[in-house]
């Protein structure tokens, strides 16, 4: 199976639904005594 035929149903849904194929991150960090660090869930 190719890559085209795999993103077939997906490219298709975004084009009737565009909403769809958005998702909402968030993202937490904190300081300590270590460098910068964050988690994205």
């Amino acid at each position: 199976m190719d890559i085209r035929s795999l993103q077939k149903p997906l490219k298709e849904q975004y084009r009737r639904d565009p909403g769809s194929s958005q998702i909402t991150l968030t993202a937490k960090g904190s300081e300590t005594g270590t460098p910068l660090s964050c988690s994205v869930d």
